[in-house]
């Protein structure tokens, strides 16, 4: 089964997907993560490279291009990224199960702060506009509205979950999808 899980900052998407890349065995690609190697290797903060990528499509383009043709490669995978349920809905060069996990802000937000060890405020800052800069980019490169979630399978707000109940609540619904699990 192919598996997309997107939110936004804070929401769990990477915890339930390394737990779901546990529980499933799946091979797994994090946007994410490509996002940061790129920021890396162009000795830049995320912040910076974000101001980058606003300027320059390419940068979107090439993560992009790079996670979905992991997913597509394999027969079973998890794809993590803001915008992977987008692409899987839009190409439909195969099916996907498409997961939005989220939180209210505040729940993120302190999520983060613990996760970076980062005052609330330092965190909040950043993440407002981090989150500013990608729904202005993935609306000027793809014309996307990231609040838009008729697109998903699965809507979940694990605001009152912990990781473990997100998970199996997750693989519940892939269960009900016709997901084998032993």
């Amino acid at each position: 089964m192919k598996i997309t899980v997107s939110g936004p900052l804070g929401a769990g998407t990477t915890t339930l997907c390394r737990n779901l890349k546990k529980a499933l065995e799946y091979p797994y690609v994090y946007g994410g993560q490509i996002f940061r190697d790129m920021a890396e290797e162009k000795g830049m903060t995320l912040e910076q490279f974000s101001e980058l990528a606003e300027k320059d499509n390419k940068y979107d383009l090439e993560l992009d291009r790079k996670m979905m043709d992991f997913a597509y490669d394999h027969k079973d995978v998890i794809a993590e990224g803001r915008l992977a349920g987008w692409f899987a809905h839009r190409e439909k060069r195969a099916k996907f199960f498409k997961i939005w996990l989220d939180a209210p802000s505040e729940i993120r937000m302190e999520r983060v702060a613990h996760r970076e060890n980062e005052s609330l405020d330092k965190t909040r800052e950043k993440i407002i506009t981090r989150e500013q800069s990608e729904t202005k980019r993935y609306k000027n490169i793809y014309g996307i509205d990231i609040s838009d979630l008729s697109i998903y399978d699965l809507v979940v707000n694990n605001r009152d979950m912990e990781q473990e109940e997100t998970l199996e609540f997750i693989l519940s619904a892939l269960k009900k999808q016709g997901l084998n699990i032993e």
